[in-house]
């Protein structure tokens, strides 16, 4: 039985779909989904994750044997205007339809099974088809969305500043000068800075979300520096 499940319109023509194959077959990426509620990954960011259950590990072992990318995805109990998308799970039944992927690495195992794993955002995606798989996971069919990654002159000095802000506060967290060193070592880029800043030190949940919704590093940013004025 087919149980996948396309997004958008299917009134299209056999010659629609030829003339538009070679284009979508470029946009297309296949992932595997993790959903869960106030879950994001922005392109850049680490994510780690502590996977215990049965098809999600799974799901890790095909990410890792077929060299699959796995998808994030900011998933919720009941729909809104930000989880629009009927997915086919039991707990997390809506989903927001753009989430982030990339490659998946396992830091540590433990004798029963469960397995410690860091996902570093590649870039987001658009959902575009969704489909159960053999492990009791879902699989998802994306279409790339391009993201600006250059930072603008202007907000150079916004940028230092969160570079500065980020440091004070992760200090705060580890209180290890070392510590903080090493981290602010690995976010040499702005996407990567901008993430993690997004993802572990912004509290503001609809910030965070705002963040994650623009494509555009130079938006990301702004918004970050706006959340700092309150």
């Amino acid at each position: 039985m087919d149980m996948t499940l396309s997004i958008g319109p299917d009134n299209t023509t056999s010659n629609d779909n030829q003339n538009n194959n070679k284009r979508s077959d470029k946009a297309t990426v296949q992932a595997h989904l993790f959903p869960l509620p106030r879950l994001i990954l922005n392109p850049g960011g680490k994510l780690t994750l502590n996977i215990f259950e049965p098809r999600y590990l799974n799901l890790l072992k095909s990410c890792e044997k077929d060299g699959v990318y796995m998808a994030i995805g900011n998933a919720s109990e009941s729909p809104d205007g930000d989880h629009s998308l009927e997915i086919p799970h039991e707990k997390f039944p809506y989903l927001y339809p753009e989430v982030g992927f990339g490659k998946v690495q396992v830091l540590a195992a433990t004798d029963a099974g469960t397995k410690v794993i860091v996902v570093t955002g590649k870039a987001k995606g658009k959902v575009k088809a969704v489909h159960p798989a053999a492990g009791g996971f879902l699989s998802v069919e994306l279409e790339e969305i391009p993201h600006v990654s250059e930072l603008d002159s202007s907000m150079e000095f916004m940028y230092r500043r969160l570079r500065m802000i980020t440091k004070e506060r992760v200090f705060d967290l580890l209180n290890s000068e070392r510590e903080v060193g090493i981290l602010m070592d690995n976010l040499k880029e702005p996407c990567e800075l901008i993430a993690f800043y997004s993802d572990h030190l912004l509290k503001d949940p609809t910030t965070r979300m705002a963040v994650f919704k623009a494509n555009n590093i130079n938006e990301k940013l702004d918004l970050i520096g706006k959340s700092l004025l309150h």
